[in-house]
């Protein structure tokens, strides 16, 4: 599997941010920091909460979409098989190949 370092930029940086955000909401939550008022409340904590979970969103859906490629690479790339007609003319030029003219 790949490393996290092949994730985007953007991606990796908002990841990194949801989970500040979900570490101040930790200490907030608990009274470890001495927030304001405002960011004190109950309200505010599941804000930042639910904020952190959100931007950790696009990392998983990066990460599962480049495991699918790779477990089912036709369901997502598209089919890079051959039509019916090709494979038939295909067939048919290889079967000339082998036949041994008697």
């Amino acid at each position: 599997m790949r490393s996290l370092g092949a994730l985007p930029k953007s991606v990796l940086l908002l990841e990194t941010l949801g989970i500040v955000l979900l570490c101040v909401a930790w200490l907030v939550a608990h009274g470890v920091i001495s927030v304001t008022a405002f960011l004190a409340t109950d309200m505010a904590v599941i804000l930042l909460i639910f904020s952190g979970i959100v931007l950790m969103l696009p990392a998983a859906i990066v990460l599962i979409g480049q495991m699918g490629k790779h477990v089912a690479p036709l369901l997502f790339n598209g089919s890079n098989t051959q039509t019916a007609e090709n494979k038939k003319a295909a067939d048919q030029a290889k079967d000339k190949n082998n036949d041994a003219n008697h």
